[in-house]
């Protein structure tokens, strides 16, 4: 197995990754991102003409709930590592007409931004992606002002079908000696969490978890779905030769959770996390 490369090679192979998906990234019909964004957003409940930044903002599934929540009287920063990412969604912003978005290229490890100058911090399905979470939070922390507050959105464990799919990627990559970096974290316990945060000096922490159902045609439906998030990693990182192996494996998964719609779910949990600077 390849070992795991060290932070600043594993930043650059993230960078890599969404750089290439940013043209499609969470643009299926099944969506995801975006509801955990919006729910997000509702739990930090936005006032008008308050000061936000989303970390990680990717195509701006927060971004834009923060931007319509602040109002024009207010201001959003949203900060991504990859360029295309930034120019996307900076994009979006400007066709949308909110001109109170930002959108800012830098590594959110070390956000290249004013400290104590936000009421609201967002970050969602980032923390545990990044090679330093515990440095994340602590740089965090120092941009939200006294009585501001954040939020957080983390994978909870696994349903029993998402993790035997995880389960084929995983003995795909042990069989042929490779490993997939970006493979998503999940975080079973809330207290790790809440202490990842305490011990970076966040307080007042609160968990809530929601279980999203993603609904798929058939197997094909699942796999274009796959492309346009982070595992199309587990696509580029194998040889085309092998991908119908993968599929059919996944498939073989993926038949169990066949509803009496006829249709396919899978389930996803999601943590969502609020805190105190």
């Amino acid at each position: 197995m390849e070992p795991l490369p060290p932070p600043e090679t594993r930043i650059r192979q993230v960078t890599a990754l969404f750089e290439g998906l940013a043209d499609t990234y969470d643009t299926s019909d099944t969506a995801f991102s975006g509801p955990v964004g919006a729910e997000l957003v509702r739990r930090l409940a936005p006032q008008a003409g308050e000061r936000a930044v989303d970390l990680g903002c990717a195509r701006g599934a927060v971004t834009f709930p923060l931007a319509e929540a602040v109002g024009a009287e207010g201001h959003v920063d949203a900060l991504d590592l990859a360029p295309s990412m930034v120019e996307l969604t900076a994009g979006e912003a400007q066709q949308r007409g909110a001109s109170q978005v930002e959108v800012v290229l830098g590594d959110a490890v070390e956000p290249p931004l004013e400290e104590s100058s936000y009421d609201v911090l967002a970050s969602s399905l980032l923390l545990f992606f990044l090679p330093e979470p515990d440095v994340a939070l602590t740089a965090w922390r120092r941009l939200v002002r006294p009585g501001g507050r954040a939020g957080f959105t983390t994978f909870g464990a696994w349903p029993p079908a998402w993790q035997a799919v995880l389960d084929v990627f995983d003995d795909h990559a042990r069989r042929t000696g490779r490993r997939s970096m970006t493979q998503a974290p999940e975080v079973d316990e809330d207290q790790e969490v809440t202490d990842f945060l305490t011990g970076a000096g966040w307080s007042d922490v609160e968990h809530a978890t929601l279980t999203h159902d993603l609904v798929f045609d058939d197997l094909d439906h699942w796999r274009r779905w796959s492309l346009t998030t982070w595992l199309t990693d587990v696509w580029m990182r194998s040889p085309v030769e092998e991908h119908p192996e993968i599929l059919d494996r996944v498939g073989e998964v993926l038949e169990g959770t066949r509803g009496d719609d006829g249709r396919l779910h899978l389930h996803l949990v999601v943590r969502y996390t609020l805190a105190r600077p």
